[in-house]
């Protein structure tokens, strides 16, 4: 079963951001993920919601409980990221 994982990152630290991003690329794709949408302009077309940079994951097979782990452990050292 393929599972999406989303995200809406305001990034706060650019420098400290690059670094994480460096350790959560890998980690995504050691897990059977890849990214499908890094950023980039959003055009709103209904509603009121606004991304400031929306991230989007694909894992064609989920492993949640042992990704989701490794990513907990690498986000604890970039809290500000």
């Amino acid at each position: 079963m393929a599972a999406y994982v989303t995200a809406n990152i305001e990034v706060t630290n650019p420098d400290l951001m690059e670094e994480y991003a460096g350790k959560a690329g890998p980690t995504v794709k050691a897990h059977g993920g890849k990214a499908i949408v890094l950023g980039g302009e959003a055009e709103k077309v209904e509603g009121n919601w606004q991304p400031k940079r929306l991230v989007v994951f694909n894992f064609q097979i989920w492993r949640r409980r042992k990704a989701g782990t490794t990513r907990r452990s690498i986000r604890k050292s970039y809290p500000c990221a």
